[in-house]
């Protein structure tokens, strides 16, 4: 049984996103703060501040609203129940959200001058499962499909990829000014495989949705992509599996490019 609704109609500087599997939720964000989620029984509605981040889990049973402080992981299973006053089963922990597969997520959390990273199990998440200290000086990573300067620049703030897609990623990545880029374990913190750039490359990073290789054709897991510019502007392309490289590009002509690392 599906339901039909009607929203109020998009102005400028509304945004939807979508995820490619099919019964997916859709998010449309409005620019003067709140939000919908719509699916194939209609719509629900969360309210919003502008600067609030709401995006969907990649996996679309959950989504995140994330504070100044705080992140709210909202459940979207139509069959749960648990939510105050008839919205959403959710729960809030401390800190912004870096990812989120299946029931674990990776908030940064700082105070009085200390950062770090935890995972916690959301069905059991007064505890986390581990913690790590990380530097203050940090940054996030780059909106998958969506067109960038290969040069840096001002380096991304740590929500602004998801703000641009609306999909928290399912893979967490951490950048630290002394080693660079490198992923973590969801499950334990560890990193995974080699450092995927180093802090003093000229890189670009994203993560990509579930993606089958060559090499294992049954299995499809999100790879992470690098685009790397040398001083003259070449760029090199490479892509990671599980933190270990899954080909490397010949470096491109010298030039100023802009890029589009594949969602």
């Amino acid at each position: 049984e599906q339901a039909m609704t009607t929203i109020d109609a998009l102005s400028d500087g509304d945004t939807v996103h979508s995820l490619p599997e099919p019964g997916a939720p859709v998010l449309v964000r409005r620019e003067g703060g709140g939000a919908e989620l719509l699916d194939e029984f209609g719509a629900r509605h969360l309210d919003a501040a502008p600067e609030d981040v709401i995006a969907l889990a990649a996996d679309g049973t959950r989504a995140v609203h994330a504070r100044a402080t705080t992140t709210e992981v909202l459940t979207l299973d139509r069959t749960a129940t648990g939510g105050a006053d008839g919205g959403l089963p959710s729960l809030t922990l401390d800190g912004t959200p870096l990812a989120l597969d299946g029931d674990l997520i990776v908030l940064r959390h700082c105070e009085d001058g200390t950062c770090r990273l935890s995972g916690h199990d959301l069905t059991a998440p007064a505890d986390p499962l581990w913690t790590l200290l990380d530097a203050e000086e940090t940054r996030g990573p780059d909106p998958a499909g969506a067109e960038v300067p290969a040069r840096l620049g001002q380096a991304p703030g740590l929500l602004d990829a998801v703000r641009t897609t609306g999909v928290l990623p399912s893979v967490p990545l951490r950048f630290d000014p002394a080693q660079g880029w490198v992923q973590l374990d969801i499950a334990t913190g560890f990193p995974v495989g080699r450092i995927l750039a180093g802090p003093e490359e000229d890189c670009r990073v994203t993560t990509t949705r579930p993606q089958t290789t060559q090499q294992d054709p049954l299995h499809a897991v999100p790879l992470v992509l690098t685009v790397c510019s040398a001083e003259d502007g070449a760029l090199t392309a490479t892509a990671f599996r599980d933190g270990e490289v899954l080909w490397e590009s010949a470096p491109s002509p010298p030039g100023d490019w802009a890029v589009r690392l594949g969602g």
